[in-house]
């Protein structure tokens, strides 16, 4: 019995993906969807700032095409996500080229790190994530096709961490007690989250040591299926890589989030052996799965940088006490106070003040790697 459809389409170019995007829709059943007057948000994968032809992100081009395909259905559109450096996100929209597609198109770009959050409770501890997440109808997963140093591949699934603003990806990181936790927490995310379909940008992808630190590879591919287990499956099967290697595979089924059973997915359009191509896998996942060294890495990570109040700039407004989401940021007396120790780092402040009174402080050792992710 089939219970999943999986649509693979050929593509040369992505000038050309248009038609072949609407055609894997067709295929994947997603087109059945009425999408009038609906609000579409696609989280597409911005990892760090960088021009498309380092595939660090979703091309451009394939969310230009996407936008238009949605807009021609009568949806409203909306892009989001929040990167990998923190409180760098609308800067690297930029730098990627997805903010100006945004302006041509007239989707509405989401900062995650700009934008209200809500808290959701887990059984890893408390978290927040976006209020747009909840008001839009329709939560799209648009990733880069990669091979991941810690994951193995990074997919429709591993895509949704953005969804976490800040340095709260890092908290999922140090959080989880051992690899497969991890895993089970990226999968009780994606349950809450709750993404309709994916789209996987498979035109260029990036093999080796992914998800930054790879070579992009012409793998000529889109791949889209409501069902994101069976897409990333699919995706795996296209690569050369096993799916049962890839816990977000094997979790995900089990949690019920999909299929990873192929005998259960219908593959439509291009069959996986006419484009398959092969990736070439992580050179040294290990060490990254060994959790003290991941736990450590985030825990760097996360403190390399921190918010302070310049009083100066302040004219207490108030915006920032009111964005706050756990109340980490006060008023005493004549000034601004931010509590190092409830501050989630989501940066949400920071970019909402319109004085600039609150600055980023980075540590010295921390400069030199950030102005690389920056690409000075």
């Amino acid at each position: 019995m089939v219970n999943s459809v999986v649509a693979i389409e050929r593509c040369e170019s992505y000038l050309k993906s248009k038609p072949k995007i609407k055609r894997a829709l067709k295929n994947a059943e997603i087109l059945k969807i009425n999408f009038k007057n609906k609000r579409v948000l696609l989280k597409v994968s911005l990892n760090k700032g960088g021009p498309p032809e380092r595939v660090l992100n979703t091309h451009p081009v394939f969310v230009k095409h996407i936008v238009e395909l949605l807009n021609e259905l009568g949806a409203k559109v909306y892009v989001g996500d929040s990167s990998g450096v923190y409180g760098y996100t609308q800067y690297f929209f930029y730098k990627s080229g997805i903010a100006q597609v945004c302006k041509t198109t007239k989707a509405k770009l989401v900062n995650f790190e700009a934008t209200p959050l809500f808290g959701i409770n887990t059984s890893f501890g408390k978290f927040y994530i976006p209020k747009i997440l909840r008001e839009v109808d329709f939560i799209v997963s648009v990733p880069k096709l990669k091979t991941h140093m810690l994951t193995t591949y990074s997919g429709a699934i591993k895509n949704i961490i953005g969804c976490l603003p800040g340095a709260q990806k890092s908290d999922l990181h140090i959080r989880s007690s051992t690899y497969p936790d991890f895993v089970r927490n990226v999968i009780e995310l994606v349950k809450i989250i709750k993404p309709s379909f994916t789209i996987i940008d498979g035109i260029w992808g990036m093999e080796g040591n992914g998800p930054t630190k790879g070579r992009k590879i012409r793998s000529k591919v889109i791949i889209t299926s409501k069902d994101l287990v069976a897409a990333d499956v699919v995706a795996c099967r296209i690569i050369g890589i096993n799916p049962n290697k890839v816990l977000t595979n094997v979790l995900g089924a089990k949690a019920n989030l999909g299929t990873n059973d192929l005998s259960k997915i219908k593959v439509a359009g291009e069959s996986i052996e006419s484009v398959a191509v092969k990736f070439e896998e992580p050179k040294k996942p290990l060490k990254y799965k060994i959790l003290i060294l991941d736990k450590i890495f985030n825990l760097i990570k996360k403190r390399v940088t921190h918010l302070q109040v310049k009083q100066e700039l302040c004219s207490l407004c108030g915006t920032c006490l009111e964005v706050c989401p756990t109340g980490a940021i006060k008023k005493v007396g004549n000034a601004i106070k931010l509590s190092q120790r409830k501050c989630i780092g989501c940066y949400v402040c920071y970019n909402n003040c319109p004085n600039k009174a609150i600055e980023r402080v980075n540590s010295k050792i921390f400069k030199a790697r950030l102005n690389k992710a920056l690409g000075r």
